[in-house]
């Protein structure tokens, strides 16, 4: 009888199936332990942050609401950590949330808190998401803010604009909101600035409600702002130019 070599293999443990190595397990449980945070990490943001849908939808809530929003918002975000459209979202509501208090004449400590929270969101949604048009609108309105109140340095209104158009050309949300900032700062004394307002206009210019939108517009524009409106209006319709100028802004 040939006698056994030496170097065959054991045989195999009960049920005929070979044990998985220590390293395998501790393997498959390390990546086990990845998949749920990273389902953490995506899951926990959304159940925080509110529930409204679109970035700017803002003008139907109360200011008390707006900053409550706003709050889930940046909460959202900073769980994200790296997550830029939760930036952007938090940015853009405390945005909205300090023009609501602005208007509604707030000054109480958590309105002046705002504003700081505002541009750190900004900053972070403009380096983690510089390809959304929305993080550059808000950057450049809450610096055109600080600006205002504190003489404040740093990239021009126009500028910031600018990259708010050129990363988002055909953002049919951001239309409205990039004309608006345009025409009541002095970024609509730059021509190339009012080369892309006229292509928004001329696009909002199809809406139903074009004579309100223009009016709006008019109305908070400052005197270059109003004449720039003016000559786009009467270029895409004079009756157009004569119902902005009647309506109330």
């Amino acid at each position: 009888m040939t006698p056994l070599s030496s170097s065959s293999s054991a045989p195999p443990p009960p049920g005929g199936r070979r044990s998985l190595g220590l390293p395998v397990r501790s393997g498959l449980f390390a990546f086990a332990v990845l998949v749920m945070a990273c389902g953490g990490w995506l899951l926990v943001p959304e159940l925080v942050r509110p529930g409204e849908t679109g970035r700017l939808q803002t003008t139907a809530a109360a200011s008390r609401d707006r900053e409550a929003s706003a709050s889930r918002s940046l909460l959202a975000a900073r769980l994200g950590a790296i997550r830029g459209d939760l930036w952007v979202e938090a940015a853009m509501k405390l945005v909205a949330a300090s023009s609501g208090a602005t208007e509604a004449a707030r000054d109480d400590a958590s309105t002046r808190a705002i504003h700081p929270k505002a541009r750190v969101a900004a900053e972070r949604a403009v380096r983690l998401a510089p390809y959304d048009a929305a993080a550059w609108l808000a950057f450049a309105t809450v610096l055109r803010s600080a600006r205002t109140s504190e003489g404040g340095h740093g990239p021009t209104t126009a500028t910031l604009l600018e990259m708010a158009f050129l990363t988002g050309p055909g953002d049919e949300a951001m239309r409205l909101p990039r004309a608006a900032l345009a025409v009541r700062t002095d970024a609509i004394a730059v021509a190339g600035i009012q080369d892309f307002v006229a292509r928004d206009l001329y696009r909002l210019a199809a809406r139903a409600d074009r004579d309100q939108v223009f009016a709006s517009l008019y109305g908070q524009a400052t005197p270059v702002g109003k004449l720039f409106l003016e000559r786009v209006a009467v270029e895409i319709d004079p009756t157009l130019r004569r119902a902005m100028t009647r309506f109330p802004g």
